[in-house]
């Protein structure tokens, strides 16, 4: 059986179809019961995130220590703990997109021109920090990829582990950026 342009120019227009009905389902059930979330659940949603994100940027730098150090035992607490502050941000992410009616992830069509052009600037600036982020993250994995070899061979084998762990915390910084300034900023109609 072969799929051809047609088939799968269907397939997405059902897609996006089900998308703009799914958001306007969305927008009617929120005018039809007003805000589902008043402006200072979703500034305390923001909080939650931004004060989850500080605290993971807080247990970094002990964990990061000690699994350079691989004969510290003490990796393994700071690593739980890492853990259950992303499951923690992860969830309050979710909950800030949602608070903040899901627009960042609205199909253009269903956007007022406001909404759009809020939407789209916000989605600029997250761009260019991420761009200008990836260019430095880049940079210092070099820098430190060649200074562990020529340096520190013994910690070549956590090297990996922490440039994950810095790649993660700047990608849920970024991403979130149109998210929770949709969230803090939205007023309440």
């Amino acid at each position: 059986m072969s799929t051809t342009i047609h088939d799968r120019d269907d397939r997405m227009a059902g897609y996006w179809r089900y998308r703009r009905e799914r958001f306007a389902r969305r927008r009617r059930l929120a005018e039809a019961h007003g805000p589902l979330h008043p402006l200072r659940v979703r500034r305390r949603l923001v909080a939650g995130y931004v004060a989850a994100l500080a605290a993971m940027h807080l247990v970094a730098i002990p964990l990061c220590a000690a699994v350079l150090r691989a004969d510290d035992p003490a990796w393994g607490r700071w690593g739980v703990a890492w853990a259950v502050l992303v499951l923690v941000a992860m969830a309050l992410w979710q909950l800030v997109v949602y608070a903040a009616g899901t627009l960042d992830d609205a199909p253009r069509e269903c956007l007022d021109e406001y909404e759009l052009s809020r939407l789209d600037r916000l989605r600029g600036r997250a761009y260019r920090i991420g761009v200008w982020f990836l260019m430095l993250f880049s940079g210092g994995a070099l820098a430190l990829g060649a200074w562990v070899a020529a340096t520190r061979p013994d910690w070549a084998a956590g090297v990996p582990y922490v440039l994950g762990v810095i790649a993660l915390l700047g990608g849920l910084s970024i991403l979130a950026i149109p998210s929770v300034t949709l969230a803090w900023t939205t007023p309440e109609d």
